[in-house]
């Protein structure tokens, strides 16, 4: 994508602590992500960071873990407090070179989460979260810090607990090494608990399409991987609830380590499509409003095409 104006709002970043809302919504005012932190679901100064997200005032997400697994340390985000929350908004255009739409608007509020641990060696984490008027979208950001040398992370737990039985339209897949050509299958979140006779851990391919009754349509699914490896989801839970998941990264050549990298680090987004009916979350530009601008300088000889091949 290439830039053609600019129009940042004027905003007046605030730090305020946990008795404030650490909410964040659309322009529109329709959509809300909150994060707290909680022990054992009930909200306390200093526990597991959990983020929930509301649309048209109806629970989407109920309180979702955030936590990162690194290599010979402790959870980073199970016992934390929040110690600051830093809104913005950005309103400004970009130019697509093929797509959807050739001048996109890329509108949001947003949101950066700073969590301090209680315990020595009281690492730093950050969220940053934005809420368009058609998705949410959140990543994690790691900053430099004298407790962590290199980033090395062995898991990430980000769950998506949602707030209904949904109807979920779901790729199903037998490990990593697949065509990614599974067809979606139609099925309750609630067949995925493990009590039908299904495995009990089923591999999902991204995007995932859930339909939750009362609420919305949702997708769940990622932009901007540069440096970080492909979410998949698992339904970790065995129970006749309605079923919850958990992002699980692809491996790589190291069985025990997922992404390596510098630090400051930050994750892909972790991205909510969202809307009253499925035609709304087609005609979003979300993502590519979350990948970087493209590396391209000149681009006049891209055209976009048909193209035909043997299938």
């Amino acid at each position: 994508m290439m830039p053609v104006s600019s129009v940042r709002q004027c905003y007046w970043p605030q730090r305020y602590v946990f008795a404030q809302s650490n909410s964040v919504k659309s322009p529109d005012g329709r959509l809300i992500i909150s994060f707290e932190t909680v022990e054992k679901n009930q909200p306390t100064t200093i526990g597991q960071l959990v983020y929930s997200v509301t649309f048209n005032g109806k629970p989407l997400i109920d309180r979702s873990a955030l936590a990162l697994n690194l290599e010979g340390q402790r959870t980073l985000g199970a016992d934390v407090r929040i110690v600051s929350a830093i809104p913005s908004q950005a309103d400004e255009q970009y130019r697509l070179i093929t797509g959807k739409a050739s001048t996109v608007r890329d509108h949001y509020n947003t949101l950066g989460i700073d969590v301090e641990e209680d315990q020595l060696p009281s690492r730093d984490m950050s969220i940053e979260a934005r809420a368009y008027d058609d998705a949410i979208a959140f990543r994690y950001v790691v900053p430099k810090q004298a407790p962590l040398g290199d980033f090395r992370l062995t898991k990430e737990s980000t769950e998506f607990r949602i707030s209904r039985d949904a109807m979920a339209y779901a790729q199903l897949l037998p490990h990593f090494h697949t065509m990614y050509e599974a067809e979606y299958i139609r099925l309750s979140m609630s067949a995925l608990g493990g009590t039908n006779g299904l495995s009990q851990k089923i591999l999902i391919g991204l995007p995932l399409l859930l339909e939750v009754p009362g609420a919305g349509w949702m997708a769940i699914t990622e932009a901007n991987l540069e440096g970080n490896s492909s979410m998949y989801l698992v339904n970790p839970g065995k129970s006749w609830d309605r079923g919850w998941f958990e992002s699980l990264l692809a491996p790589g050549d190291d069985p025990d380590v997922v992404v390596t990298g510098s630090l400051p680090h930050h994750s892909a987004w972790r991205v909510l499509l969202i809307g009253d009916e499925p035609g709304r979350l087609i005609e979003s530009n979300v993502i590519t409003s979350l990948n970087p601008e493209c590396a391209v300088k000149d681009t006049s000889w891209i055209q976009a095409g048909l193209t035909l091949w043997d299938w």
